[in-house]
């Protein structure tokens, strides 16, 4: 795969408050003390820091998001269309650039599915279908998207599957626009329908698809997005190793808390996940949401 030398970065101004509660901040340094990862959690109503580790790499860098766009991908597509279609996602062969990332296929994938299991095919399609216009109006509005900069068609369809490198978006300001999202859904120009369809995905994606790991973790459930993009290393594409994000959010109906987890050198669903799971596992013992919440954050370790 060959790609292009420059790169376009969006937004990255902070809007995060660095607020941290320090007993909360103690604890998740010394449960994931040996974790190789950068985590950062927020509380979902007003965004300020509840407590981080080696957050660098989330708060003042920027990086390609990967997966973590299909959400806008959704939205944008919801603003001119009244239902989702649904794809077939057939097994495919390693060397297929049109395959998913699950050689073996999901199968028959509606949009809900797409989002839990991120399905490249999917979302490919989907993308063929969605107004790039729309979508980069999507991504402003979030506040992803600095009014300034402006992405070619090209790049654009990538953007919304998550494929392109070409691309850097400040993950913090990414952890920002889902949290809102859920936060405040009326804010935005999403339907209920819109709403509930991600929601829901998300919550799939927790049970039984991308971020499994995550909740198997923490024990409770959750609302859960992986990405995985090649590996950037000094600003330079490394094409034999990952990186992986994972954004996560609890509770499933309103929810208070939002992580953000990036592991340099691992994937989104086997890495960034499981330490998601973990931090969330440390909010609900610290905050004493769940009962048994320092027994299983004990086994988690």
């Amino acid at each position: 795969m060959k790609y292009v030398s420059f790169v376009l970065i969006l937004f990255i101004t902070s809007t995060v408050s660095a607020e941290e509660n320090p007993a909360l901040q103690k604890l998740l340094a010394d449960r994931l003390a040996n974790c190789k990862c950068s985590v950062v959690l927020i509380d979902s109503k007003d965004d300020h820091i509840l407590a981080s580790l080696n957050s660098d790499p989330i708060l003042k860098e920027s990086y390609p998001p990967g997966s973590l766009m299909k959400i806008f991908t959704l939205i944008a597509y919801s603003r001119t269309h009244r239902t989702f279609p649904k794809f077939s996602c057939p097994p495919t062969l390693a060397r297929d650039p049109q395959g998913c990332w699950d050689r073996n296929g999901h199968g028959q994938v509606d949009a809900q599915k797409a989002l839990a299991f991120s399905c490249n095919v999917y979302f490919r399609q989907l993308a063929e279908q969605t107004s790039p216009e729309v979508f980069e109006r999507v991504l402003t509005e979030f506040g992803i998207l600095n009014d300034s900069v402006k992405l070619n068609d090209q790049l654009l369809p990538k953007l919304m599957v998550g494929t392109t490198m070409d691309v850097k978006v400040s993950p913090e300001r990414l952890l920002h626009a889902y949290s809102s999202f859920f936060a405040n859904p009326n804010r935005f120009s999403v339907s209920p329908e819109v709403q509930s369809l991600i929601r829901n995905g998300m919550a799939e994606g927790a049970r039984h698809g991308t971020s499994t790991q995550a909740s198997v973790q923490a024990g409770v459930s959750m609302l859960g997005k992986t990405g995985t993009t090649l590996m950037m290393q000094n600003g330079q594409i490394d094409n034999s190793h990952t990186q992986g994000w994972w954004i996560g959010l609890y509770p499933v109906d309103d929810p208070q808390v939002a992580i953000m987890t990036f592991v340099r050198n691992g994937r989104g669903a086997t890495d960034a996940a499981p330490f998601g799971g973990k931090a969330l596992a440390v909010w609900l013992n610290y905050s004493g949401k769940i009962a048994d919440a320092g027994s299983r954050l004990q086994d988690a370790w």
